[in-house]
């Protein structure tokens, strides 16, 4: 792994959290990109066959094209007396900073953040914000976590809300699966780019697979047990199975769309065909008749 893999520890990089109760908190923008600058303190590296790392934001990153996700996260330090007196609640008021926090999100998809509380560690999470009281030898873990978690969460729903909206166009096309004709043919370029569609969000459907439906771990970590409550607590095994059922009928349908297309496209080359050699026959005997003609006039 590349050396700039290793993360430094907690800076502050943005100050919209403010509590008496934590002069120590710091929040932090995290990119997930699909390229690396030289500049970037990278915080994770996915598994293959996704190509993607989590890093700081930081001033010098100025390629927005290399961005897939982005996402906030808030690290409250938990305070030294209570790991030694091994205290695991979160007073009342700090769990709702927390949550309310988690939900200024501008534009979440979560209205109400998800609250985890074990192993003397509380999160509290959205898709695109995440507040963490927990002792800082913990954070590391927790945010390459949450990073990865928040990156498979918003490809599922993007996934989700494109094939949704793709829907009413599937119905469209369905008499085009059992009839092809001519006038359809100024369509063969749409669905074309559907059929593209359809397999290309089939791939990034099955390049989440392995995270979405990999086995709980035993014995369980901090960040195991975070993934599996994150998992159940969105449902995304369930929904996975669900848009793989969906993407099910679309292949069938364009499947058929591009039989259809290609038995018609053949069928009238063949039809064309026949008929050049029809009037190529037809102009021979009138030749013939022709000349025939011309040598009974002669004679």
């Amino acid at each position: 792994m590349d050396e700039r893999t290793i993360s430094s520890p907690q800076q502050p990089l943005r100050s919209d959290f403010q509590s008496e109760a934590f002069p120590d908190a710091s929040v932090e923008s995290i990119l997930i990109v699909n390229q690396l600058n030289e500049s970037d303190t990278v915080i994770h590296q996915f598994e293959p066959p996704l190509q993607l790392w989590a890093v700081r934001q930081n001033e010098t990153q100025s390629n927005h094209s290399r961005v897939e996700a982005e996402f906030d996260f808030l690290f409250l330090p938990t305070d030294a007396t209570d790991r030694k007196l091994g205290s695991t609640d979160v007073p009342g008021d700090v769990a709702t900073e927390m949550q309310q926090w988690t939900q200024q999100s501008s534009g979440s998809h979560t209205p109400t953040p998800y609250f985890f509380n074990f192993q003397g560690t509380q999160v509290s999470w959205s898709i695109d914000r995440c507040a963490v009281h927990a002792p800082i030898d913990k954070v590391d873990t927790i945010r390459r976590t949450i990073a990865e978690v928040s990156y498979y969460e918003l490809e599922m729903r993007r996934i989700e809300s494109e094939l949704g909206s793709e829907w009413p166009q599937l119905e469209a096309d369905i008499p085009l699966a059992f009839d092809f004709n001519e006038s359809s043919l100024e369509t063969k370029n749409a669905l074309l780019k559907r059929f593209q569609f359809t397999y290309l969000t089939r791939a990034r459907l099955a390049r989440l697979g392995p995270f979405i439906h990999s086995p709980h771990l035993y014995p369980p970590t901090l960040a195991s047990q975070l993934n599996e409550r994150l998992r159940d607590r969105t449902r995304i095994t369930y929904r996975h199975e669900f848009v793989s059922d969906q993407l099910e009928v679309f292949e069938e349908v364009y499947e058929l769309c591009g039989q259809r297309s290609s038995d018609y496209s053949q069928a009238r080359t063949g039809h064309i065909l026949e008929w050049i050699i029809i009037i190529i026959l037809i102009v021979q005997v009138l030749f013939s008749v022709a000349e025939i003609l011309a040598g009974a006039s002669s004679t």
